[in-house]
């Protein structure tokens, strides 16, 4: 650990101060991306909107995030990179545990809905290499979001308000970063709020990134490519195809299961579950010291 201090004494503004420098950084290697498959569109030559397109995207997008939270850490926080969440210790346990979480809450969305009416669905014809492109794109996805808003904003916030403050800033500032999305009402705006409660409350105790990274996978792995869900408004291909006879505000609608009632009480379940076993966890920590 250093024994540094940090340019900025006050985590709030620490946190708030990197993000329009990552929106300028994410934005400048996303174009790099998009100029490495061949479009330019300063002057109109646009690339096509694919899956590969996505891809590459979102893999130069990330190694933008690297970059910013990497300069910030160093030169303003006077602290080492790992200490946004990059921990070993609980790293194989806490993947497990957040891929398992994801899977029961879409699981168990997916079969209420389905038993209520809401949704049919039937199987599409199985595409190996577009499960493995859902895979890669929401793992980069769910690393990129995490390392920015759990790993650098929450973990700021936390170093000025008191934990449920934290979590609620840094979730509004998550949410707001899906305000663009297609098809997004009042009720995915708040889910996403609450989404930012779940993935985060863990990262309160443990400081580590790995479960709420293999979480935001897994939500988005299971609601898109497994179910048949839009994801936060973005369609991919699916193993189930899924169909409405009407968009409710139980089945969400074009925008996904994040835009549905269903979703609030998995959601505020989830969080209290995990909160109360991290709490637990690092209560059995501490008597232990």
């Amino acid at each position: 650990m250093t024994t540094q201090k940090s340019f900025i004494k006050h985590g709030w503004l620490r946190a708030l101060s990197i993000i329009i420098p990552w929106f300028l950084v994410y934005a400048i290697f996303s174009l790099i991306g998009i100029f490495a498959l061949g479009g330019n569109p300063f002057a109109g030559k646009n690339v096509a909107d694919n899956e590969t397109t996505m891809l590459v995207t979102q893999l130069f997008g990330i190694f933008g995030t690297f970059f910013i939270i990497w300069l910030f850490t160093k030169y303003i926080d006077k602290k080492a990179f790992y200490t946004v969440g990059f921990v070993k210790k609980n790293l194989l346990k806490d993947v497990i545990l957040g891929i398992l979480a994801g899977f029961i809450m879409i699981g168990v969305g997916f079969y209420a809905l389905q038993d209520l009416g809401q949704i049919k669905y039937t199987i599409n014809t199985i595409n190996y290499t577009k499960i493995g492109f859902g895979v890669l794109l929401f793992i980069i996805v769910a690393i990129n979001e995490e390392l920015l808003f759990r790993g650098y904003l929450l973990n700021n916030f936390l170093q000025s308000v008191p934990r449920y403050w934290a979590l609620l800033i840094s979730s509004l500032l998550f949410a707001a970063l899906h305000l663009g999305n297609a098809h997004i009402d009042a009720i995915g705006f708040g889910n996403i709020i609450l989404a930012g409660f779940l993935l985060g409350i863990s990262y309160t105790y443990t400081k580590s990134l790995w479960f709420p990274i293999a979480l935001h996978f897994s939500w988005n792995f299971f609601q898109g490519t497994v179910f048949g869900y839009a994801v936060s408004g973005n369609d991919t291909y699916s193993i189930i195809k899924q169909m409405r006879d009407a968009d409710t505000v139980w089945n969400g609608g074009a925008f996904g299961f994040e835009a549905s009632l269903t979703a609030i009480f998995l959601l505020l379940i989830f969080t209290v579950l995990i909160g109360k076993y991290y709490a637990n966890k690092n209560n059995k920590l501490e008597a232990t010291l």
